[in-house]
């Protein structure tokens, strides 16, 4: 049934007729996730060594992310591809991967939930408008809210029963965690907060607790090492201090924004009872679930405020759960019991359910936006490229002038529109070819002075540019400008081919404008 919710809001949403350019990273995870299915399916034949293979394919689609990512969401998604790699069953993947977050939290709110109280809860978060705009942008967070969920909940069962077999069964969930992205580390601090919550400190002691790191210095560690040079350049190098001033306030006003008071209002009652009551898990558990998910809650947060990887609403993806089923406990609360019966016995009736979906569904009500989040409007970039194609054949080589969105969303649309990738045609980013960048955007410098050096390395290397009006005034650059120059004081070389309309998020009129480059390489 969540798939079903989820796939339809995805079309509500117009994720299906939209481009990949809904977020800077979103062409970087749909072209990665298409480099691995294209290896497995033949590419390791051409090029056994994949590090070969990886290169070959950034040359041609320069959005390959591997390395600043870890594989694990690159190799589920290539792996979903194989048989059908088009940009629908990306999108198809997504929201498999929304509905399965939706069902883990209802598996994991029914250890101390009624079932149809842990249902509402898993629905509930598919319907959240961040969760909705993350499912029709292809981004790996969601695959780390189902991993850190259900290394919570392995926790919680190790607390409850100590074992070797569940102490790893954590470890390999961590691992896989931080293999999607390095932001799974703060996993580590859910045993900890979970723990002192708990009062039990004495597991402290208990040898197989320390089980629970191997699997991640095994697994995970070697390639965080591997990469850490690369990954340094998405933190930003500012003190812990200075960043403080920053996250505090955005994560403060960032639950506000992104679960509505209703639900924070319900979801602290839910954490109250949790917190008084130490409630007994359903099937004969002690509470260590409800104090693992709050663990989860606390330490998520503890997280993204103190480490300066900027900020981000998408970020408190990986705390919904937890909210989403402490809101279900907490009206399952209201409805029932009454703020004067917190010692008192429930009977089952039908009205005690039919209250408690009230109150929840008021609570969601509450949400900025209710069940919807706008259209992802990212769209034109597709049809720009369309504009080349229809003039040229395989070797044509396009240069991209736009920001990160758009560059991503032309490179995507390559990639997916390429019957024979790597080879064929390629587009090129702007950013990388008249300039040096790193991933975040420091550190800017340009390659080429003036207009006319513009005019004569684009002359050199492209049969076509593409150049988008839409850029946002605040992400302009000066290549931006100069591209800009050059097709407009030397006609001779920039011919106007197409001006093809474009949609943003933000406002204002877009345009990509297609110039094909007299003289240029492939012809």
């Amino acid at each position: 049934m969540l798939l079903g919710v989820t796939l339809m809001l995805q079309t509500e949403n117009g994720a299906y007729s939209a481009d990949f350019a809904g977020h800077p990273d979103e062409a970087a995870h749909v072209v990665t996730g298409l480099m691995v299915r294209d290896y497995l399916a033949g590419g390791a034949l051409r090029s056994p060594n994949p590090l070969h293979y990886a290169d070959g394919y950034y040359a041609a689609y320069p959005k390959v992310a591997l390395g600043h990512y870890p594989p694990m969401f690159y190799a589920l998604e290539g792996a979903w591809l194989l048989p059908w790699p088009t940009g629908t069953m990306v999108l198809v993947f997504a929201a498999l991967l929304t509905a399965l977050a939706g069902t883990v939290t209802y598996f994991v709110g029914c250890r101390f939930l009624p079932p149809w109280c842990a249902a509402l809860a898993g629905l509930a978060f598919c319907l959240l408008p961040l969760a909705q705009q993350y499912t029709a942008i292809v981004m790996s967070d969601m695959l780390v809210v189902i991993l850190s969920l259900l290394a919570t909940a392995a926790f919680a069962r190790f607390q409850e029963a100590p074992s070797s077999r569940r102490a790893l069964g954590f470890g390999i969930l961590a691992a896989a965690a931080i293999l999607t992205k390095a932001s799974g580390l703060l996993l580590a601090l859910v045993p900890p907060i979970s723990l002192l919550l708990g009062r039990r400190l004495a597991l402290l002691k208990d040898r197989r607790l320390w089980l629970a790191p191997v699997p991640v210095c095994v697994l995970a560690a070697p390639w965080m090492l591997l990469t850490l040079k690369i990954t340094a350049e998405g933190a930003e190098k500012i003190p812990l201090a200075d960043y403080l001033k920053t996250s505090l306030p955005f994560y403060a006003g960032g639950m506000g924004r992104v679960f509505g008071a209703g639900l924070l209002v319900l979801a602290l009652v839910g954490v109250a009872i949790a917190w008084r009551r130490g409630e007994r898990g359903r099937g004969g558990g002690d509470g260590a679930t409800p104090q693992a998910l709050l663990a989860l809650l606390l330490g998520g947060l503890a997280f993204y405020v103190a480490v300066p990887s900027g900020v981000d609403d998408r970020y408190l993806l990986v705390i919904a759960p937890p909210v989403m089923l402490f809101a279900a406990w907490g009206g399952w609360w209201l409805a029932t019991w009454g703020l004067a019966r917190l010692d008192g016995a429930w009977r089952p009736r039908w009205v005690g359910p039919v209250l408690a979906s009230a109150v929840l569904v008021a609570g969601c009500l509450g949400l900025a936006g209710a069940f919807r989040v706008p259209d992802k409007r990212a769209d034109g970039f597709s049809e720009a490229l369309a504009v080349v194609l229809g003039e040229a054949g395989d070797g044509v080589r396009v240069i991209a002038s736009s920001d990160a969105r758009g560059e991503g969303g032309l490179i995507a649309a390559a990639a997916l529109a390429s019957e024979s990738r790597p080879d064929g045609y390629t587009v090129a980013r702007g950013s990388k070819q008249l300039a040096d960048v790193k991933w975040l955007g420091q550190d800017f410098e340009m390659k080429v002075e003036g207009a006319e050096g513009v005019r004569d390395l684009l002359a050199e290397r492209f049969d076509f540019v593409l150049v988008d009006r839409g850029v946002p005034q605040r992400l302009r650059r000066r290549d931006h400008a100069l591209v800009e120059q050059a097709v407009e004081r030397f006609p001779e070389r920039f011919q106007l081919a197409a001006s093809v309309p474009g949609e943003r998020a933000t406002p204002g009129e877009h345009r990509i404008d297609v110039y094909r480059i007299v003289g240029g390489t492939a012809r």
